[in-house]
C-alpha cells in the first residue's frame, strides 16, 4: 500500500504542469534599436533609423519640410546659399569688369582735362571719378561680404551650427530691408524666399528635432533621397 501511495504521488507530481519562468521585460534602451540591430537614441529620445523610406521613420518625422515637401530645412539652408554664393560671384565679376572700364575710362577723362582750360570741368570730372570709384568700392566690398555670410550659412547647416546659420540670414535680412527702402515688390522676394529655410532651421535645431544623429530620420528630399 505504502508502494502504491509513493507511485501515485510521484505520478501527480510528473502530470503538474511546469511552470516557465516569466520572461524578462527588455528595458527601453534594448527595444529601440538601428536597422544594424545596435542600440541608438537621437534627441528627446527619437530613435535614429537608418531607412528613411521605412514606415515607422516617416511617422515619427517631426520637422517642418520646406514648399510642402520639397526637402528638409538642413538641405533648403544649404542649396538656397550654394544659388546666393554662385549669383554673388558673378556679380562680383562684373563688378571687376566695370571697375576696369573705369579705370580705363578714368585714363581717358584725365587725358581729356588736361587738355582742358576751364578749371571748374576738370573739378567736375575729378568728383565723379571720385564718387564712381568709392561705389564700386563700396560694392565689391558688400559683395566680398555676403559670400562670406553666405559661406557660414552653408557650412553652418552642415555643422548644424545655429550661430554660423543666423550670420547668412542675417544677410539676407540686410537685403530684404534693402529691398523694401527702395520700393521694389520683386526685388523683397528672393530675400524672403531665400531667408524662410534658415528660420526653420534654426528653430528645429533648438527644439532638438533637427540634430546630426537623428537627422536620418528628418532628411527630406523630392528627388536626391
Amino acid at each position: 500500500r505504502d508502494r502504491q501511495r509513493l507511485a501515485f504521488s510521484s505520478d501527480q507530481r510528473r502530470l503538474r504542469p511546469q511552470h516557465s519562468p516569466a520572461p524578462k521585460r527588455k528595458s527601453k534602451k534594448q527595444q529601440v534599436k538601428k536597422m544594424s540591430g545596435k542600440p541608438e537614441y537621437a534627441v528627446l529620445g527619437i530613435p535614429v533609423v537608418k531607412d528613411p523610406n521605412d514606415g515607422f521613420a516617416t511617422s515619427l518625422k517631426r520637422g517642418h519640410k520646406c514648399c510642402g515637401g520639397c526637402c528638409d530645412m538642413r538641405r533648403a539652408v544649404i542649396i538656397v546659399n550654394i544659388i546666393s554664393v554662385a549669383l554673388s560671384a558673378f556679380g562680383l565679376l562684373f563688378i571687376s569688369l566695370g571697375y576696369s572700364i573705369l579705370n580705363a575710362s578714368s585714363d581717358f577723362s584725365s587725358a581729356m582735362t588736361d587738355a582742358m582750360d576751364d578749371d571748374e570741368a576738370k573739378q567736375a570730372f575729378a568728383d565723379v571719378e571720385k564718387a564712381a570709384g568709392a561705389s564700386l568700392g563700396f560694392l565689391i566690398f558688400f559683395t566680398v561680404a555676403k559670400l562670406v555670410c553666405y559661406s557660414c550659412g552653408i557650412y553652418g547647416a552642415m555643422s548644424y551650427n545655429i550661430w554660423l546659420v543666423g550670420i547668412s540670414l542675417v544677410a539676407y535680412g540686410l537685403d530684404f530691408i534693402y529691398a523694401l527702402t527702395n520700393g521694389s515688390i520683386l526685388a523683397l522676394l528672393l530675400p524672403g524666399f531665400f531667408a524662410y529655410p534658415h528660420v526653420f532651421f534654426i528653430k528645429e535645431v533648438k527644439e532638438g528635432i533637427m540634430s546630426e544623429e537623428n537627422y536620418e530620420l528628418e532628411k527630406q528630399s523630392c528627388c536626391c533621397v
